[in-house]
């Protein structure tokens, strides 16, 4: 299950990077439309202005004595938005000569206050859409014919978020990750429950192997033990030859069974503590052949079957029961050979006691490319190096170690 957490744990991380940059992607677009639309665009009469294009316009003109005044004068002046942008709340200001009056106006709202003429938008016109006009205007007496002594408008932008492509592209993404997070949470549940099962099966599949091993073990008190210590070895020694995870515990399954054929063999020749005769060690010796027999349509795990016919070859050819040399010998059946040979060694038999380390490691090196592979013989001599063999099981830790702390990953 570690791998799961950690797996989950990893989506968690990402998908909470991935929920800041959208958020900050939207946090960047809010604080660009507040920029943008809190600035004003600003045209003086005279200047160019790539935003907005403003015509003044005298439409009439005509004598005004009745009033006081020279004349009488119609304006009207035209806006146009030159930008892809709504411009909002715009305000005119004119700079009029000494003593001028306004009689009517329109689209505006006009305050004249000395000289100063304001114009600002009424709620209709408030808003000049991108390449939109808006036009407004006054009727103003006067005593001059110059009368535009100065003028500017001012607006602000009206930019919406809407109108973004990068908006919509952030919207189009939180929609994917709400989906893709939907999918994923409905995949990860569905993979929970699946490992959960599996993990079940497994505990089945482990505590039958163990169930296995015992009964092998049991038909020689000698050798209690004996297949769940060479599985142990053997998984460390594939652990430290690099090979993978699954592998190693295919290994270990194989040490497990690798004497399974032993229940062919009469208990009379398995405890024998005398010298066995020809045909009772020929009867010995196929108990790897009965072994592979039972294990051949074990496809499940590999090289189970090769691990138990082949775990008594000799790496120079005269082993027994195929007579396979060097690497023509399974790999799995090479490695259990070591652990297997290692163990007897080192444990109490009917027709000896076990041997002393010293004695382990120089049969260990004497045979190696005779009964041993070369190759492994060293990961071997380097566990009983740093101490990790030979190991002593209550009869409870290989059960806790197989069963309990696979529950616990």
């Amino acid at each position: 299950m570690k791998k799961a957490e950690k797996s989950e744990r990893g989506w968690l991380i990402a998908n909470l990077l991935i929920l800041m940059l959208l958020a900050g992607g939207f946090l960047i677009i809010n604080a660009y439309v507040d920029y943008v639309n809190e600035h004003e665009v600003v045209y003086r009469l005279g200047e160019k202005n790539k935003d907005v294009e403003v015509a003044i316009e005298m439409e009439k003109c005509w004598s005004e004595a009745a009033h006081g005044y020279v004349y009488g004068m119609q304006y009207n002046v035209t806006v146009t938005n030159l930008t892809d942008t709504a411009l909002r709340d715009w305000t005119a200001t004119v700079r009029l000569p000494e003593g001028c009056r306004i009689d009517s106006y329109w689209n505006g709202e006009f305050v004249l206050a000395g000289n100063d003429l304001t114009v600002t938008p009424v709620v209709y016109n408030k808003v000049i859409e991108p390449n939109g006009v808006r036009d407004f205007g006054c009727v103003l007496y006067t005593n001059s014919k110059d009368n535009i002594v100065d003028f500017d408008i001012c607006f602000y932008r009206l930019v919406q978020k809407q109108e973004m492509p990068v908006f919509w592209l952030l919207v189009i993404a939180v929609g994917v990750f709400v989906v893709v997070n939907i999918t994923a949470l409905f995949f990860m549940a569905k993979t929970r429950r699946l490992q959960e099962q599996k993990q079940k099966y497994m505990e089945i599949v482990n505590e039958s192997f163990l169930t296995f091993a015992g009964m092998i073990d049991a038909k020689d008190p000698y050798t209690q033990g004996h297949s769940q210590r060479v599985a142990i070895y053997a998984r460390e020694l594939a652990r430290r030859m690099k090979l993978s995870e699954e592998e190693q515990q295919h290994i270990f399954y194989v040490g497990l069974l690798h004497d399974i054929g032993k229940i062919g063999v009469p208990d009379s020749i398995l405890k024998k503590t005398g010298k066995l005769n020809p045909d009772e060690r020929d009867m010995i010796e196929q108990h790897v052949q009965i072994g592979g027999d039972i294990l051949k349509n074990f496809s499940a795990i590999e090289g189970i079957e090769a691990g138990a016919r082949y775990h008594h070859e000799r790496y120079d050819g005269t082993g027994y029961v195929s007579n396979f040399a060097g690497k023509e010998i399974p790999l799995y059946a090479r490695i259990i050979c070591v652990a297997d040979a290692f163990d007897a060694m080192t444990s109490i038999r009917c027709y000896r006691p076990k041997l002393p380390m010293s004695i382990v490691i120089s049969e260990l090196k004497e045979y190696s490319g005779t009964q041993f592979d070369p190759d492994i013989v060293p990961y071997m001599l380097q566990m009983i190096s740093d101490g990790v063999v030979p190991v002593v099981l209550d009869g409870t830790e290989l059960y806790e170690e197989l069963v309990v702390n696979k529950k616990q990953k």
